[in-house]
């Protein structure tokens, strides 16, 4: 039987405990939740890099907890630039062309490299890459033997990029690195320029997307040799490395960039005929490359997802992360029950969609209470629109444990 003093230490105790129970949960309220950050720009990134010499390394702005060795952005990240450029003066310091702002809006992911598609935007951004990147090979055309690409060597490794655009597209997702660039580290206040968003890519890992020893060697005359008679193009995608490599998606001055894509890129050229206050003769170089990386925000249910095919979802390397993910059944809109999707093509499902003029429609092909199924045809004509929750596994089968990818699963999802 305890003692009467024994009870008022114990009573003490546990009002003493009681009230620090309290004061940690009056904490954690008090002090709430920290929303996750997603959206990057270029005065968020504090580990800035100076001048040109921030194009003679790979040292790339990785968030959170992202490996620091490959790419800055993956499959399921979100890239809004933009540039501005102040345009042209004639010789009476009058505009010949209005400023010039360029945007490219894109969301990453991987493309099936057999018979997937790049959409608008993706297309918009590889061009927009490997035409700034020409060398001037690619314009200095046969005028002496082997001088440069003549107009059919340049069309057929045209068509080769187009038939293999997927696989050079993921070449360039899987190289994408994103920096914080500013002129220099003790420019005076009159020198010194905002910070830059400088995207880079491997422009040797697109060569080696292409098939074929010709293809390559095309490739590599037309953007890693200095100009048309430099043999290196022979050694194909290990010609002689280009000091203005990596490349970016912007940040040249035409085909004059050879000598200057740097500084154009880093909004920093020094030279006085550069100042985008007072430009004269030649079209500004790009003054501001401002935009916002957008981490983790492309997923079939997060804000505004592109409008791919569920199929194109399950390439996409985005909800298949780490492993390879796949859908095995679906929910309708509107619908509670859900449909197994069936690899079999000699497994009669209970349901198919059949697609007529752009309109789709749901038929049942043999009426069943339970287990509604659908063939894995649908995944190309469905998108997350249709849909209001995905079932994800290592594969089709029954049995297969699920996996629920953040932002993959089920519309409103919280």
């Amino acid at each position: 039987m305890s003692s009467p003093a024994s009870n008022v230490r114990h009573g003490t105790l546990h009002k003493g405990l009681a009230a620090l129970l309290i004061a940690i949960l009056a904490t954690g309220c008090a002090a709430g939740n920290l929303s996750p950050t997603t959206v990057v720009g270029p005065e968020t990134i504090t580990d800035r890099q100076y001048g040109a010499e921030a194009f003679d390394n790979r040292r790339c702005f990785h968030y959170g907890g992202r490996p620091s060795s490959g790419p800055s952005v993956l499959p399921g990240d979100r890239m809004r630039l933009a540039i501005w450029s102040a345009g042209t003066q004639d010789l009476d310091n009058k505009n010949t062309h209005p400023p010039i702002v360029r945007t490219i809006d894109v969301r990453l992911r991987e493309v099936n490299p057999s018979g997937g598609h790049l959409d608008v935007d993706e297309q918009q951004t590889l061009a927009t890459f490997l035409q700034v990147n020409r060398s001037r090979a690619w314009v200095e055309d046969a005028g002496s033997e082997g001088d440069g690409l003549t107009r059919p060597e340049r069309q057929k490794l045209a068509e080769a990029l187009k038939m293999h655009e997927a696989a050079v597209w993921n070449a360039f997702v899987g190289s994408l690195c994103v920096k914080s660039i500013v002129r220099s580290k003790n420019a005076g206040a009159a020198a010194r320029a905002a910070p830059v968003l400088a995207v880079q890519a491997d422009i040797r890992a697109l060569c080696r997307a292409l098939p074929g020893r010709q293809n390559r060697q095309s490739f590599a005359r037309a953007f890693l040799v200095t100009d048309g008679s430099d043999g290196e193009y022979l050694k194909g995608c290990g010609a002689a490395h280009l000091t203005r490599e990596p490349m970016t998606i912007f940040g040249v001055r035409g085909d004059t960039a050879l000598g200057s894509w740097a500084s154009a890129a880093l909004a920093a050229n020094p030279g006085e005929a550069d100042n985008y206050y007072a430009q004269e003769w030649v079209l500004a170089s790009p003054k501001t490359l401002q935009g916002t990386i957008e981490f983790d925000a492309v997923a079939p249910f997060q804000t505004d997802p592109p409008t791919w095919s569920l199929k194109e979802w399950e390439n996409a390397g985005i909800c298949g992360r780490p492993a390879e993910l796949k859908i095995k059944a679906l929910r309708l809109r509107g619908s509670s029950q859900q449909f197994r999707i069936v690899d079999d093509p000699n497994f009669e499902t209970t349901h198919n969609v059949v697609l007529a003029n752009a309109k789709r429609d749901l038929v049942t092909l043999h009426k069943q209470i339970f287990n509604w199924s659908l063939p894995v045809t649908v995944l190309s004509v469905l998108t997350a629109a249709d849909v209001d929750e995905l079932i994800w596994a290592s594969d089709r089968t029954p049995e297969s444990k699920t996996v629920s990818p953040t932002g993959c699963v089920a519309r409103r999802e919280g």
